[in-house]
């Protein structure tokens, strides 16, 4: 490859600068890259998940591997910007091999370098192994290794954002009847359902992920492809190769042009010698005119053109240098210095500073969430032995949706006194008493912070957040059914209500007795 055959325009650039080339040069070879990514990349990750499924492994896997990706397309980008742009047969036959011998290096001792994508080139393109390639990633790295550790930041935050959003776009556009409720998919996301490898929730972000990586990870690649190229026109001066390169080609075209019998048609070196003859005679008669140069010489010059009998060119110089003409003069200024630590600023860019401002942000937003999560969960932490709360816990509600779950306003044996009603054809109001007395014992019992406003899926959720000790399994079987005859009408078959009765889970030992099954 030539450096003349480059197709970008090579010059010194600022370090983002320098990274947006880059960006524009993935943007001009988006189409042919990701159709590597498709016919090369895309059979691995299909592998992956036959074989793992949407368990954390291929996670891991499709993670890791990011290098081995961002060398086929370090590969392209460097033959594309002399204006080969390598097919599947070239890619296929000049990556390989290459990738192999340096897998150790690139997937596990540099695996977390901050500068993957500034020193990648440095092994694709040059070919640099072992002791040179560090003394090279040295060089390279001392001129745009902090430029990189923000961009490597900055697609990380991004790479992020967009999987995010797929998942949003692809949770909107799922049917009602598969739709779970905001507040269930923190639950899921906060509960086992992530650690399902079956579970719809885990295939939602993985498809999310492996839609989003591909098109920062290609511009991560891109932007550091162009801080590399910018680091080494700083080093090596392409710009002025370049410049000298197009000066002689210039010259060489005009020197093979034909001569013409007229004065026009002589070529410029002939001209230029002729010039330069007349100016040697004009300068040998002025000078012949002016005298010895001695005498046209600054006094201190005119000592230090004639060494006096009997001392030494040493001599001389110390005279010479002892002239007015050689004082070095000495200026003291006061230069104002600010006070205090100067807030380091990432790449020494405007860009730094708003990164680091958004990373506050982050931090200060991620604190605030945990003490908000604190103070909303509260009773967690205000337990004291069994399960009593301290004498700080809030006052507990007395009527929720409109029903009185006050101890004195329920019978001590519930389930007999529900089983009771069921046997009298009150069906409804015999669910109504378990509902009841299940969040009774609930707010009295296990200290469970249930408001006045809460709904039964509130209730819920505050019982499966609290833990076993709430019945979370039980209360939702009790809940569905309560629901069904609430508000759908739909009563219970007398077997099921009669397990209900039985598995009753709110007795306090020596206090209550349980309801003989089968009576009517």
């Amino acid at each position: 490859m030539k450096i003349e055959d480059i197709t970008a325009v090579i010059r010194p650039r600022a370090p983002w600068e320098a990274v947006d080339l880059g960006f524009v040069l993935t943007r001009q070879h988006l189409p042919k890259l990701l159709g590597l990514w498709l016919g090369l990349i895309v059979p691995w990750w299909l592998l992956c998940m036959a074989v793992f499924g949407a368990s954390w492994w291929t996670f891991f896997l499709v993670w890791f591997l990011k290098p081995a990706y961002d060398w086929l397309a370090v590969f392209y980008l460097g033959r594309a910007l002399f204006g080969t742009k390598p097919g599947w047969q070239e890619v296929i036959r000049g990556t390989p091999l290459p990738l192999l011998r340096n897998a150790l290096d690139i997937l596990v001792l540099r695996r977390f370098s901050p500068g993957r994508a500034l020193l990648l080139p440095v092994r694709v393109l040059e070919g640099q192994t072992g002791s040179a390639y560090v003394k090279r990633s040295r060089v390279i790295s001392g001129h745009g290794g902090g430029t990189a550790l923000s961009l490597m930041a900055c697609c990380g935050i991004f790479e992020l954002l967009g999987a995010c959003g797929v998942a949003a776009l692809v949770y909107a556009l799922l049917p009602d009847l598969m739709k779970p409720e905001l507040a269930e998919v923190g639950e899921m996301i906060l509960g086992d359902e992530l650690q399902d490898p079956a579970s719809l929730l885990r295939w939602i972000l993985l498809f999310s992920y492996l839609v989003a990586m591909p098109f920062i990870e290609l511009f991560y690649v891109g932007g550091g492809f162009g801080l590399y190229l910018n680091t080494r026109t700083h080093m090596e001066g392409w710009d002025i190769d370049l410049t000298f390169r197009s000066i002689a080609d210039r010259l060489e075209i005009q020197g093979t042009k034909e001569a013409k019998p007229d004065l026009a048609g002589i070529s410029l070196p002939a001209w230029f010698l002729v010039a330069l003859s007349l100016g040697l005679s004009f300068s040998s008669a002025l000078a012949a005119e002016s005298g010895p140069p001695s005498e046209k010489l600054p006094e201190a010059k005119q000592e230090a053109a004639v060494i006096e009998p009997g001392k030494t060119p040493g001599d001389t110089m110390e005279k010479v240098l002892a002239h007015e003409d050689f004082k070095v003069h000495k200026k003291k200024i006061q230069v104002y210095r600010q006070n205090g630590p100067k807030v380091p600023v990432i790449g020494g860019t405007l860009f730094g500073l708003l990164f680091q401002v958004l990373v506050w942000i982050l931090v200060v937003a991620l604190v605030a969430g945990a003490i908000y999560w604190v103070v909303r969960h509260a009773y967690l932490f205000n337990r004291g032995v069994g399960g009593i709360s301290s004498s700080k816990m809030a006052r507990r509600a007395a009527v929720v949706m409109g029903m009185d779950i006050r101890p004195e306003a329920l019978p001590s044996d519930i389930p007999t006194a529900a089983w009771k009603l069921w046997s009298e054809g009150l069906g409804r109001e015999a669910l109504g008493l378990l509902y009841r007395g299940a969040i009774s014992r609930l707010v009295a019992e296990v200290r469970l912070p249930i408001e006045e406003s809460d709904t039964e899926g509130d209730c819920l959720m505050r019982a499966r957040q609290a833990g076993a000790e709430a019945r979370p399994d039980y209360l939702s079987e009790l809940t569905t059914v309560w629901t069904g005859a609430a508000y759908g009408g739909t009563l219970p078959r007398e077997d099921h209500m009669l397990r209900l009765c039985e598995a009753w889970p709110f007795f306090q030992p020596g206090v209550i007795a349980k309801p003989q099954g089968g009576a009517s």
